[in-house]
């Protein structure tokens, strides 16, 4: 199991399917390379923008869990660029769940790994930030 931190304007309910990396990895691109195979799929995406990126370009963390949503993504995990929570803010939310984790634990995860993100909110959401799990099986 592994830690993650709930983006604030994503939903917060339990969802399990399989890992995929998004097409580019940072999802700054309007729409996914890699659509078709997200669809269905927990969706992965990095934090920031690639090196090579142009200057003045911004992608925010809703703007890359919109991309995977708009794909078909069922859950959107943002891997950190390091070991520290992350806790994405926003205020328009989004019908699906939006989580960050470390990153050595997004770069541990494989492709096509079945995960379960579980949400635990019943001490109550502010509280439930240090419980949430994410089980990888």
């Amino acid at each position: 199991e592994a830690k993650f931190w709930s983006a604030q304007f994503g939903a917060q309910r339990s969802v399990e399917g399989s890992v995929l990396w998004a097409s580019p990895p940072h999802a700054e691109a309007p729409e996914l390379a890699n659509a078709d195979q997200i669809k269905g799929c927990i969706a992965l995406v990095r934090r920031g923008l690639p090196p090579d990126a142009p200057p003045g370009m911004e992608c925010t963390f809703r703007d890359k869990a919109q991309r995977c949503i708009a794909a078909g993504a069922i859950a959107v995990v943002i891997v950190n660029k390091e070991d520290r929570p992350l806790s994405p803010g926003g205020n328009d939310k989004v019908e699906v769940p939006v989580v960050c984790v470390y990153g050595t634990t997004g770069d541990s995860l494989v492709e096509g790994t079945r995960v379960s993100l579980r949400f635990n909110v019943a001490r109550g959401v502010k509280k439930a930030q240090k419980l949430l799990k994410m089980g990888i099986f």
